[in-house]
């Protein structure tokens, strides 16, 4: 696997294509408590970098799965990357004139100096984004479910707590 750092000279000779993939420990190192502990992720793709008036553009495919916890259930369940993707390298200028709003477009755009691109972080970004707010197993998942015929069990009361049972606050509300 190449190196997820381009120099803008090597674009200079045309359009470069970088295969890039993410390893089980880089996965849950950047997913944290996100991934399913113990579980398989893999995640590999393609990017292709192409230079375009001063500006980059980044086609990538990406293809694989994390596997996260069902919020739900707490099952583990499967997410997939986005099969494709796009954004545009764009230097940044060395000031902003104003505030502007920002569009749609600008979401897809990521600011360089210098000339070197470092996709590896956006490459992350693209793959956080397609992990769910609240993952789900399955749309129609109940929860966690409880064996047929036997009732969820009631906590046991914690004996550290006996000691405040008896106690009566006579508390006067005070004057204002």
């Amino acid at each position: 696997m190449r190196s997820l750092t381009v120099t803008l000279g090597e674009l200079n000779a045309g359009p470069q294509e970088i295969e890039f993939s993410f390893t089980q420990e880089q996965i849950e190192e950047r997913l944290g408590d996100l991934a399913f502990p113990r579980a398989f992720h893999r995640v590999q793709g393609r990017v292709t970098l192409e230079k375009i008036s001063g500006a980059v553009s980044v086609l990538g495919h990406m293809h694989g799965f994390l596997t996260v916890t069902c919020s739900r259930c707490l099952k583990a369940t499967k997410v997939y990357p986005p099969e494709s993707f796009r954004f545009t390298f764009i230097r940044e200028p060395d000031h902003f004139d104003q505030e502007i709003e920002l569009t749609a477009d600008d979401l897809e755009t990521a600011w360089f100096r210098g000339d070197t691109l470092e996709l590896e972080p956006h490459l992350w970004d693209q793959l956080l984004l397609c992990v769910p707010m609240v993952p789900l197993c399955d749309e129609s998942c109940e929860g966690i479910s409880y064996y047929k015929g036997q009732e969820a069990e009631t906590p046991k009361e914690d004996p550290r707590w006996n000691a405040l049972k008896g106690l009566h606050l006579d508390i006067e509300p005070s004057p204002k």
